[in-house]
């Protein structure tokens, strides 16, 4: 399916050049669908406010420090693009694809990514509090140093996922594959592993609290009486 590219008789209104300075910086209620931003620069954007994005490419766009409340992003790819820095209230970004992108000290607040795909992305200092992250793909991340807390992360991969020094505090991790994942010095407490298979993860040195050392315990064949 070929995709509509803005030009200048059908411009979303993307800041750029001499005009920037007199351009909206805030988006706000428009809709976008089967449009191609890829390469764009959304970097003079100062917010998207409501806006939604229906099959959407962002590949190699650049919205470092953007900031998004209440948006909608379904089905969209943003393979290599850049969140360095940006933060998100109450969006959504369903099914998207964010190979190779890098989310560097990027937050997200109440957000939710169900069934999206971060293969190869770049995560460091990442900071997410509550939303739903289920059934998204972290396989084989550096997730070190992330902060994670009352996220719902049910059936969430983090298969071969480096979580050192991470925080996980009360998040939903039902059936969640942490199969040769680490989480050494990581933090669980208040986190829910149910129907989580154990037996080959790293823990070394991770907090957790009293529930979650009878679910280990049980894990490892020990009775608890």
């Amino acid at each position: 399916m070929s995709r509509k590219k803005p030009d200048s008789s059908d411009n979303p209104g993307l800041p750029t050049g001499d005009a920037a300075p007199n351009a909206p910086d805030v988006w706000s209620d428009r809709t976008f669908t089967d449009y191609s931003f890829d390469g764009a620069d959304f970097t003079r954007l100062r917010r998207l406010h409501r806006c939604v994005f229906e099959r959407c490419r962002f590949v190699r766009a650049d919205l470092t420090e953007i900031a998004t409340d209440a948006c909608e992003f379904h089905d969209c790819d943003f393979t290599d693009a850049r969140f360095n820095a940006s933060t998100h209230h109450s969006s959504a970004f369903v099914n998207g694809t964010f190979r190779g992108a890098s989310l560097f000290l990027a937050t997200f607040r109440a957000c939710k990514f169900i069934g999206s795909d971060f293969s190869e992305a770049e995560a460091g200092a990442l900071t997410v509090e509550g939303g739903d992250w289920s059934w998204t793909n972290f396989r084989g991340l550096d997730l070190s140093k992330t902060q994670f807390e009352g996220v719902k992360l049910v059936e969430a991969d983090f298969f071969g996922a480096d979580l050192s020094g991470a925080s996980l505090r009360g998040c939903d991790l039902a059936r969640a594959t942490l199969t040769k994942a680490t989480f050494f010095e990581a933090d669980l407490r208040g986190a829910s592993l149910e129907g989580v298979a154990l037996q080959d993860v790293n823990l070394r040195k991770t907090r957790i609290d009293i529930p979650l050392a009878i679910t280990f315990a049980q894990a490892h064949g020990l009775i608890v009486e």
